[in-house]
């Protein structure tokens, strides 16, 4: 039997949990990208961008992102990210700047490089509030796989009996960790339905 041991529990939690994130992740900074563009247009005009790129060089600076400042006063969804100072009583709440990016910097009046108010987003606050909601439901859900997961690790002290009761689990347990133990598994059927059916619904809503 081989012992299944925080860092292999560890790097099964990361990898179950990458495989539906960075797809997620990666389809919410297009919805940005695009967001940011229709925005800068809605503020300057839709021919900003040829507007600026006629100007001699240098009469503009380069931008890329809208930033609406760290007060929330337009009332975003917000989570807050923990930063330790010294120990776990110094900890302190920090919130994340609500921002968003161009695909890349481009010369725009620098008037772009202020944080933006309500007044500049007109018709398109519901779409900013829906994209920065859309960042904090992602961030709990992450909450709550993970410590789904984690629970389910719970159950399993061998490599064995993780491959034989959660493949899926096991599945994404690095190989390489294996080495030197002489375990190597087949993947039977699965077992654990409820944490696999959430997991794959994870992963649809990012296609």
């Amino acid at each position: 039997m081989t012992r299944l041991t925080k860092a292999m529990c560890a790097s099964i939690v990361k990898r179950t949990l990458d495989a539906g994130r960075l797809a997620r992740e990666a389809a919410i900074t297009r919805g940005e990208r695009s967001l940011a563009l229709r925005l800068t247009r809605h503020r300057y005009g839709d021919d900003v961008f040829d507007r600026c790129r006629a100007l001699p060089d240098g009469w503009l600076e380069v931008h890329r992102t809208i930033s609406f400042g760290w007060s929330n006063a337009l009332n975003f969804p917000q989570k807050c990210k923990i930063i330790y100072v010294r120990s776990v009583k110094d900890r302190v709440m920090v919130p994340v700047a609500h921002r968003i990016e161009l695909d890349t910097a481009v010369p725009l009046p620098n008037s772009f490089q202020n944080p933006w108010d309500r007044s500049h987003l007109g018709i398109m606050y519901d779409e900013v509030y829906d994209h920065f909601a859309s960042i904090v439901a992602l961030h709990d859900e992450m909450e709550q796989l993970e410590t789904q997961i984690k629970g389910v690790l719970t159950a399993f002290t061998t490599v064995e009996k993780l491959a034989a009761d959660w493949p899926e689990g096991y599945s994404h347990l690095p190989q390489e960790m294996l080495l030197g133990t002489g375990s190597s598994f087949p993947v039977p059927a699965p077992r654990i339905e409820d944490l696999n059916d959430r997991l794959v619904a994870f992963a649809r809503e990012a296609a």
